[in-house]
């Protein structure tokens, strides 16, 4: 929300006059602290007060639409991602190719499930999987009742050399590189989307769909999250995005978020604490993790 008194960072706009700024598709638009301003010129008119003659331009967005359900129990082994810890430590993950007789798929393991030791050729079920689409990539993720089950070998699944051509640049496939906290400030803020959560412990706040978890599918639940963009610097990286959750956000801050509130008002709570200083390690999804 625009009001009078707030400070706002735009990035990325285009010049169009001596006094016109035009913000595109391309540009952010970002919250920032507070800048103190004496300016007297003659401002543009609000889009309030332009003439009937004016012209609105109306812009579409299109959804992706996906469908893996029938990836509910899948096969033979193919690639194992290294073991890796999220959440400082506390949570082991891991990400395996999988693929039955005519299709790839790539599952996340979490907790016992990924700190089981899997090898290429290997046969096995998983059960109690759902679709996600995560930093932009469509996968498969485990839930608390997940379970991964070695059987016997199946000789009609052949694994390929090209079987996983299209997951060459994922980067849970890789090793971490350093996991050493560096400075980091988060200078502007963009946007929180806030929405119902499980309450369910072991669901790690998921996000409820249509008022049920997609996980344990309870249906009732009266928690909140949220997720939010923030630009960051750090190093030799300035005005780059990121995305923190609540548990995150809260951990940097170390107060906790009332997200009951009006969002105009946590909003403002939140431009209180810019720009954010913290040391973290960021991982190639441009997330944080072993905050300090």
């Amino acid at each position: 929300m625009i009001k009078p008194g707030t400070s706002f960072k735009f990035v990325n706009v285009s010049k169009r006059g001596e006094k016109e700024y035009w913000v595109t598709s391309q540009s952010k638009v970002l919250y920032t602290s507070v800048v103190e301003t004496n300016i007297t010129a003659d401002s543009v008119l609000l889009p309030e007060e332009i003439p009937p003659e004016g012209e609105l331009s109306v812009f579409a967005v299109s959804l992706i639409i996906y469908d893996l359900k029938s990836y509910r129990n899948i096969i033979v082994v193919f690639w194992v991602s290294p073991l890796k810890y999220r959440q400082n430590g506390a949570l082991a993950v891991k990400a395996l190719l999988l693929k039955d007789q005519e299709k790839t798929a790539k599952v996340c393991l979490f907790g016992r499930n990924a700190e089981t030791p899997y090898s290429k050729g290997e046969t096995v079920k998983i059960t109690a999987v759902y679709p996600k689409k995560y930093m932009d990539t469509l996968q498969l993720t485990t839930s608390p009742a997940s379970t991964c089950e070695f059987i016997h070998d199946e000789p009609s699944i052949h694994i390929n050399d090209d079987d996983g051509e299209d997951f060459n640049t994922d980067v849970d496939f890789v090793e971490d590189q350093d996991d050493t906290p560096i400075p980091i400030i988060l200078t502007d803020f963009a946007d929180i989307d806030i929405y119902q959560c499980c309450s369910n412990e072991a669901c790690r706040q998921k996000k409820m769909i249509e008022n049920e978890c997609p996980v344990c599918h309870r249906r009732e639940s009266d928690q909140k999250s949220c997720r939010m963009n923030f630009l960051y610097t750090a190093k030799d990286k300035t005005d780059q995005k990121i995305v923190l959750f609540k548990t995150t956000l809260e951990l940097i801050l170390k107060t906790d978020l009332n997200l009951n509130e009006p969002k105009q008002n946590i909003i403002d709570k939140i431009i209180e604490f810019l720009p954010i200083s913290t040391r973290a390690c960021i991982s190639k999804r441009n997330t944080l993790y072993n905050v300090q």
